[in-house]
């Protein structure tokens, strides 16, 4: 068995995208339209410490949006995501999360959050591409599992 799946970037990277600029904004405002001799030296480091990480946090989002998402490629006990490659054994579960725009992450065993490398969601007919998902986990004895999960970024 091995079959090629388009797959796309989830939703929430774009969203996490909106908040860190927001976020960016709303400090900048508060830092630019505020006395310096009102705020503590402390304070105004960790403001702008603040931007920095938030600034960062953008570049990384910015980097994985314009990044080109694939395909998913099932073999006969591995799992291939971009160009990153997963034995069944490796993985505790796939989990699937979402109603009508449904992402997925494969969770690695000894890991608590899920690899960004390894969260996606389908391009066009879901449904079907989902089930040929857990068509392969059942032949590899993968848990598929309906939930939340958490990514880093």
């Amino acid at each position: 068995m091995k079959e090629k799946i388009e797959i796309q970037i989830p939703g929430t990277v774009y969203f996490h995208l909106a908040v860190s600029v927001l976020l960016v904004l709303l400090l900048l405002s508060g830092f630019m339209f505020t006395e310096f001799n009102s705020i503590p030296v402390f304070r105004s480091l960790l403001v702008l410490f603040l931007i920095f990480v938030q600034l960062t946090i953008i570049i990384v989002l910015l980097k994985r949006i314009l990044k080109k998402y694939k395909d998913i490629e099932f073999m006969q006990h591995k799992i291939k995501v971009n160009d990153t490659e997963v034995s069944a054994q490796e993985i505790e579960k796939i989990i699937i999360s979402g109603y009508f725009m449904q992402s997925i992450g494969i969770k690695l065993y000894g890991r608590k959050l899920v690899p960004t490398k390894l969260h996606f969601k389908f391009k066009n007919d879901e449904e079907a591409k989902i089930e040929v998902l857990k068509q392969w986990a059942s032949k590899n004895g993968v848990s598929v599992v309906y939930g939340k999960f958490h990514t880093w970024l």
